[in-house]
């Protein structure tokens, strides 16, 4: 069985459906600007969407632009964005 974004409790998709986020992380208008009913919108550009998603999936890394990581940063108190790979320096 194919799971939906709205199958998953922790989804935005809640949010943009709602037009409201009850924690402040995203601005559901925004996406409404770009491409109006969000839910057909996800029906009709599944492929596409489904490949960028699992990208993101399979790093454990949010999707959202810079703005909205720092955001989500701040809210978890943890860092999300991706780091040069390989062991870190060490201090002299």
């Amino acid at each position: 069985m194919v799971q939906e974004p709205w199958d998953y409790r922790w989804s935005s998709v809640h949010a943009h459906l709602a037009q409201h986020d009850p924690l402040n992380i995203i601005n559901p208008q925004k996406l409404l600007e770009l491409c109006g009913d969000w839910k057909t919108y996800l029906q009709h550009n599944r492929p596409a969407l489904d490949s960028t998603i699992e990208q993101h999936l399979n790093t454990g890394r949010p999707l959202g632009d810079e703005n909205f990581i720092d955001k989500i940063e701040v809210v978890l108190g943890r860092e999300l964005k991706k780091k040069k790979p390989g062991p870190k320096k060490k201090d002299s």
